[in-house]
């Protein structure tokens, strides 16, 4: 959710100014123009369009208590250590997530893939960005954790590639799975993509020494999708 002290008028101002800024690095301008429609229209949302919320949390419009952000991160924190080194993937036009995850570590780094990420000011040595998409191929620093936040089309693969590698991973779901020659929406659709992430969530996990499946939610930030991670098995010995 956004600030209530800040003006509808200088939100709209602030990131219409920023977005004709960046159209010269926007490959799908259609959408940016939806993006702006939405502005125009006072859209406070955290879910969305990933531009216009990074945008949010890039200008400071966010409230702190309800940035979907930085519940994500005390998410993340809440099972794993970040002071290690992070890959996040897809990680979006502007990589705000990794910005987080960066500024709270006192340790390690975080490297965040995205081929259509837009350039940005960085000013933390320890946010490693890289405008490239991650693949199979890429190579990661052993023990590493890996995360997406809605990162659509890519769950798949950082499901499989961190499961594999026998990494830890955390990733929150989204409501637009990747069908091909599907047009329209309905939940039958979204709930057997859903149910086929938390299979490869259980049995990478399981297969490869990770624990099992754990879940965790946003619900409260009116978030409906699950967010997936490697649970740890306690061992008890006698």
């Amino acid at each position: 959710m956004l600030k209530t002290n800040i003006s509808d008028e200088v939100i709209k101002k602030t990131l219409l100014d920023y977005f004709m800024e960046i159209e010269k690095y926007t490959p799908n301008k259609e959408e940016l123009e939806r993006i702006k429609r939405a502005t125009l229209v006072g859209r406070r949302t955290s879910l969305s369009y990933p531009l216009l919320r990074q945008s949010y949390d890039l200008f400071g419009f966010e409230d702190e208590k309800t940035s979907i952000y930085l519940n994500f991160v005390d998410l993340i924190q809440k099972h794993f250590s970040i002071d290690r080194d992070v890959i996040e993937i897809a990680g979006g036009p502007i990589p705000r997530l990794s910005f987080h995850i960066a500024s709270r570590q006192t340790k390690g780094k975080v490297t965040v893939y995205d081929p259509l990420m837009y350039p940005v000011e960085n000013k933390l040595n320890n946010l490693v960005i890289k405008k490239e998409p991650f693949t199979e191929q890429t190579i990661v620093p052993k023990n590493s954790l890996i995360i997406g936040f809605m990162p659509c089309e890519a769950t798949e693969l950082l499901i499989k590639y961190a499961t594999e590698h026998k990494l830890d991973f955390m990733v929150a779901l989204c409501g637009c799975p990747p069908i091909t020659d599907y047009y329209g929406f309905d939940d039958d659709v979204f709930n057997d993509w859903e149910a086929n992430m938390k299979y490869l969530a259980m049995s990478g996990s399981e297969d490869n020494n990770l624990g099992t499946i754990g879940y965790e939610s946003l619900k409260e930030l009116n978030d409906p999708y699950p967010i997936l991670f490697n649970k740890k098995v306690k061992k008890f010995t006698k």
